[in-house]
């Protein structure tokens, strides 16, 4: 019915039916999200009928909104875009709790839900774009609702889940892939599309955004390091040398890494990041690696990175002149 309203408007021209367009978007993404919605997507209901009702959903949505955009009604869009990103979300976070099984409890079913109630958060953060006063003011509440909740979902993962600090939270799957990206990663990709899509917000909620993805990337990266060395649990009273160094080299790669795209993309404040990510580097080598180390060994950790930090000081050096030139880096 949504794709036939859209239709009708862009032959005739009929603003008032964009009403009926923006009710059935919201109705639909009700249904799917939350009545029956997970619960049902992830309980008893067979494969087919998800896949058909959430795929099925999310293509005549699309479809929607491309015939809205036709007729150029923004608030049609918007409510129609913000409704596919959401289902295709929700769709995913489902597909990814019926692969593993039940998750109550668990420190990836705590993820997935902070994920799950994110996703609204931010779609009526971007339906805020629609305007009009009273729904401006509706849909900031039900973000600082959803927010909330997902807060408090983050939070029992982070807490009550934590496999570092909980016995008998093991991790499942191998390294890499395992339940700690699925804690963990579809939070941060949540959190990394709000910063990137939410243009109309002020810089410090966009920047909060961004930041908040970056935290629960680099703590999914630090277990992940962890689950390598130890295995399923991670909440063994002791540390390993080789770890120790392994955080090292993956922070000397991140700055690097932070360095590269700062430049890329002109951000002085992502070139700030990553050289006081070098710095926090090294004060981990000096403070921390260093004290387990003797003789040549030693002497081959300050050498590696010594050579390392050489490295990157160069590609800064490089990188500015670049840039003082107004030539775009390689």
């Amino acid at each position: 019915m949504i794709v036939l309203s859209a239709e009708i408007d862009r032959r005739f021209d009929l603003r008032l039916i964009g009403a009926f367009i923006q009710i059935g978007a919201v109705l639909v993404s009700w249904r799917m999200v939350f009545d029956p919605g997970i619960d049902w997507a992830t309980g008893s209901a067979p494969l087919w009928d998800v896949l058909l009702g959430y795929a099925g959903a999310i293509a005549l949505l699309s479809g929607a909104w491309l015939l809205t955009r036709k007729r150029g009604r923004l608030g049609n869009m918007v409510m129609l875009e913000s409704a596919v990103w959401l289902l295709a979300g929700v769709f995913a976070s489902v597909l990814l709790d019926r692969l593993l099984g039940a998750a109550e409890g668990d420190h990836w079913g705590f993820g997935l839900l902070a994920a799950v109630w994110e996703m609204p958060a931010v779609v009526q953060m971007y339906r805020l774009r629609a305007g009009g006063a009273w729904a401006w003011w509706c849909r900031l509440g039900l973000a600082l609702i959803f927010g909330t909740v997902a807060l408090l979902m983050a939070a029992l993962m982070m807490i009550l889940s934590n496999p570092l600090i909980t016995s008998g939270e093991l991790v499942i799957g191998p390294v890499v892939a395992n339940s700690l990206a699925v804690a963990y990663l579809p939070l941060a990709i949540v959190l990394a599309v709000a910063a990137l899509k939410l243009t109309h917000l002020p810089r410090f909620a966009r920047l909060g955004f961004a930041a908040l993805s970056g935290v629960f990337v680099v703590l999914y990266l630090g277990l992940a390091i962890r689950h390598a060395w130890w295995g399923p649990d991670l909440s063994v009273q002791d540390i390993k040398d080789g770890e120790l160094y392994t955080y090292t080299v993956a922070m000397l790669i991140a700055s690097a890494l932070g360095l590269w795209i700062g430049f890329s993309r002109r951000s002085d404040l992502l070139r700030k990041m990553a050289m006081w990510g070098v710095a926090l580097t090294i004060a981990k080598v000096f403070l921390i690696d260093m004290n387990g180390l003797t003789g040549l060994t030693r002497v081959a950790s300050f050498l590696g990175l010594g050579l390392s930090l050489a490295a990157l000081a160069w590609i800064n050096r490089k990188m500015t002149e670049q840039w003082e030139r107004g030539v775009e880096p390689e």
